[in-house]
C-alpha cells in the first residue's frame, strides 16, 4: 500500500465528501486501502457518500478552475442548462436541446469526460416541440462550482463579475439560447439576441 501524504489525505476526504466519488474510487486514485478512507472520514466527522458506486464516470472538477473553455460552457448552461436535485436528493447538472442539435450535447458530455448516456425525449413538460436530446449527470462538485458563480436555480442566476466580463461566457450563452440575424430592407443591419432570465439579460446589455 502506498504511503499517503497529508495533502493526499485531504484530497481523498475532499473527493469523497464533495467530489461525488465513492470511497473505492478515491482510494484507487492514490493506491490506498478502503480502511484509510474510512478512518479519515470518521476522524473528521464527515458523512460518506451513500448508495451503490456510480456506474458512469465524469470529471467532477470540470468547472473547478476558470478558463476560456469553462467560461464558454458556463455561459451555455446559464442560458440553456439547469442544476437541480433528483428524486433521491442528489445534485444533477443537465441540458436539453432539440434532437437536431444532439451534436452540441455530445460536445458538452465530452467536455465533462462523461460516459453518461444522452437520452432521446419525445416530449417535454417545460418546452414546446420535440424530440429532444437530454443529458444529465449527478455531481455535487460541479453543481457547487456552478452555484459559486451564480447558477443556483432556473430563476436564481446572478453571475459573478469574472463571468460577466468574459467574451467566452457570452459566446456560450448565445450558442445556448441566442440568435444572430439582420434587419432592414434597403440596408441590412446585423443584430444579436439572447433569451433568458432578467438578471442575465440585464448583465448582457451592460
Amino acid at each position: 500500500e502506498a504511503r499517503v501524504t497529508d495533502e493526499q489525505r485531504a484530497e481523498i476526504v475532499h473527493m469523497i465528501t464533495r467530489g461525488g466519488l465513492s470511497r473505492e474510487a478515491a482510494c484507487a486514485k492514490f493506491g490506498v486501502s478502503i480502511n484509510v478512507a474510512r478512518e479519515l472520514v470518521t476522524k473528521h466527522g464527515l458523512s460518506l457518500q451513500k448508495g451503490r458506486p456510480p456506474t458512469c464516470t465524469i470529471n467532477h472538477y470540470a468547472f473547478h478552475t476558470l478558463d476560456a473553455t469553462v467560461e464558454y460552457w458556463s455561459g451555455f448552461l446559464f442560458a440553456d442548462g439547469c442544476v437541480h436535485q433528483d428524486k433521491y436528493g442528489a445534485p444533477v447538472v443537465g441540458v436539453s436541446l432539440a434532437e437536431r442539435d444532439r451534436g452540441h450535447v455530445e460536445k458538452f458530455r465530452a467536455f465533462l469526460g462523461s460516459t453518461h448516456s444522452i437520452q432521446r425525449v419525445e416530449k417535454s413538460c417545460t418546452s414546446l416541440g420535440g424530440p429532444f436530446a437530454f443529458f444529465g449527470a449527478r455531481s455535487k462538485q460541479i453543481c457547487t462550482d456552478l452555484a459559486g458563480r451564480g447558477m443556483v436555480t432556473k430563476r436564481t442566476r446572478v453571475l459573478i463579475p469574472a463571468l460577466a466580463k468574459s467574451a467566452s461566457f457570452w459566446r456560450g450563452a448565445v450558442d445556448g439560447d441566442g440568435w444572430l440575424g439582420t434587419t432592414g430592407t434597403d440596408i441590412r443591419y446585423p443584430y444579436i439576441g439572447l433569451s433568458g432570465q432578467m438578471p442575465l439579460l440585464e448583465t448582457f446589455v451592460q
